[in-house]
């Protein structure tokens, strides 16, 4: 048999390899091509198999919420982001016992998930503003709810008191006081009857808390259970407490006081330290005492200051009662705190002095900026500068701007929140009907509103510049153009043409296909006598 290998430009005979004894060829021997006949290939030998894959073991539950409860309560949607991942883990996250377990975690720094600010442009009404994280926004939205004509009044333990804005109401009488209570997790809003009452209130304060007010908080699982509101009220000839409670549904006459000197400071929100709410009286030379055990109304008079700046009650870190106030000279943020065990009975010391100008730019320190709110236990002070509203943490010490000074009340809203999709959870079972579970959308909230008469568009980041003087005429160009509508898909013939007068709000472009038939141009019957456009139209 003839070879049929050949290889060009090889002189030498093939050598091959050692291992190649089988067909007899030694270790240094060589094959001659030329005459030797076609060697046949070897068998391969059998590759190993691979051993099976195992799948990795899962966690236990236990391991996975000792992970979980470990996320930032400032920030809801890492949870929610968790939640979504597998309906495991949505169930683990939307079940009581670990929103119980996250919120004994955090139970002593609950986070500060925003503040309501009743803005002047908007006629006093509320408006929720997100907490800035890190330069961006928390991701809490409150659950949707009619906000119109309430204004907030004070929040705490989950639960905002608002109050109903009466001379926007038809038939409602601008005297009468409506209240509200909110709870943003849940959206559920409840309409407080009217006062026990026979005389009209000249002046008054409320405040909101949880539970029992006999009973002091624990920050846990207070906001979807009962709450309670305190209101004082000074009438006519006297001074009377009210306590409304959510398991009773009705109010209570708790307590009768002779009318002080001064009045309430009604655009003050109330303190509550230890097992008492602190109200501040106008003239801010005393405070009012209601002590949720025994339901008396005293007054605690308050230290003279020579610069006689506006006082800012406050709850201290040890439970008890303090205010704050800004030094007129020297843009100092003091905070005094109360003595229960004075000699004299109650007295004040001053406990703290931060230098403003260590920490706040000095485009905010032009003139002496103002505390205006305080938000319990998490320790934010609100401060109204010349730069405009700054949040200051007692804690890192570091201030933000979060918006200007266009408001009349800010209330801070401190609470904790464990958000899980519906769709994430299993139609049924553990975690399907908890109280925060809602169908809600995450995005963050810019330093404006919508302009409510501007167009949307698709952007398709092309940038064209067109002179306007090459196609309208002289009369159209005496003061500069404004661009107010555009009408998407339409032509680019670059040509001008007059319309109309300016007379006009808005415009708003029609861009669509027609094609009109005349009912008689067809005929009785066929493919266009029932064409979905075909009117009685004259031609």
């Amino acid at each position: 048999m003839e070879d049929d290998f050949s290889f060009e430009g090889v002189n030498q005979p093939f050598q091959l390899p050692p291992g190649f004894l089988s067909l007899g060829v030694g270790a240094t021997g060589g094959v001659d091509y030329s005459t030797s006949p076609i060697l046949l290939p070897m068998a391969a030998p059998p590759i190993p198999m691979a051993p099976p894959l195992r799948s990795s073991p899962q966690l236990p539950d236990e391991i996975l919420e000792d992970i979980f409860v470990l996320l930032p309560p400032d920030d809801p949607a890492r949870l929610l982001r968790a939640a979504l991942a597998c309906k495991r883990f949505a169930r683990l996250i939307a079940g009581r016992d670990f929103r119980r377990r996250y919120r004994q975690h955090n139970s002593r720094e609950p986070p500060m998930l925003g503040f309501l600010a009743n803005l002047i442009d908007n006629a006093g009404i509320a408006r929720f503003i997100p907490t800035t994280i890190g330069g961006g926004y928390s991701s809490f939205r409150p659950a949707l709810a009619d906000h119109d004509r309430y204004r907030a009044h004070d929040a705490r333990h989950g639960h905002v008191l608002l109050t109903q804005i009466t001379g926007l109401l038809p038939g409602k009488s601008k005297d009468a006081d409506v209240l509200v209570v909110w709870n943003p997790t849940t959206g559920k809003l409840q309409l407080l009857p009217l006062l026990p009452r026979r005389r009209h209130v000249l002046y008054w304060n409320a405040a909101v808390l949880c539970g029992s007010a006999t009973t002091a908080c624990d920050n846990i699982d207070c906001h979807p259970g009962p709450f309670t509101v305190v209101f004082i009220s000074m009438e006519a000839y006297a001074m009377f407490s009210y306590v409304y409670s959510s398991n009773t549904h009705a109010w209570s006459v708790t307590s009768l006081a002779d009318l002080p000197n001064d009045i309430l400071h009604e655009s003050s929100r109330g303190a509550l330290a230890r097992n008492a709410l602190y109200f501040m009286l106008h003239d801010e030379t005393y405070v009012l005492k209601y002590d949720l055990a025994t339901s008396i109304i005293s007054q605690i008079a308050v230290p003279q200051r020579p610069d006689g700046r506006s006082l800012l009650l406050m709850t201290m870190e040890d439970g008890g009662l303090g205010f704050a106030d800004v030094d007129f000279f020297g843009h100092d943020l003091r905070l005094w705190a109360m003595e229960d065990d004075h000699p004299e009975g109650v007295g004040w010391i001053l406990r703290t002095v931060i230098s403003l100008s260590e920490h706040l730019p000095p485009r905010a320190l032009r003139s002496s900026p103002d505390a205006v709110a305080f938000a319990e236990v998490a320790g934010v002070i609100f401060l109204s500068t010349s730069d405009g509203l700054y949040t200051f943490d007692l804690k890192t010490r570091k201030g933000n701007r979060i918006m200007s000074n266009r408001f009349y009340d800010i209330v801070p809203y401190v609470s904790f929140y464990t958000p899980a999709l519906k769709a994430a959870l299993p139609s049924s079972g553990e975690g399907s009907s908890a109280d925060n579970v809602v169908d809600m959308s995450l995005a963050q909230v810019p330093d404006d509103i919508l302009h409510e008469r501007s167009w949307g568009s698709l952007d398709d980041n092309e940038e064209v510049v067109i002179s306007l003087s090459e196609h309208l005429p002289p009369c159209a160009l005496r003061s500069s153009p404004d661009v107010i509508s555009f009408a998407e898909v339409a032509g680019v013939a670059r040509k001008g043409t007059r319309v109309m007068s300016n007379r006009f709000y808005d415009i708003v472009p029609y861009v669509s296909f027609y094609t009109p038939a005349l009912k008689a141009a067809l005929p009785s019957s066929g493919d266009g006598s029932s064409a979905d456009d075909s009117k009685d139209v004259d031609p």
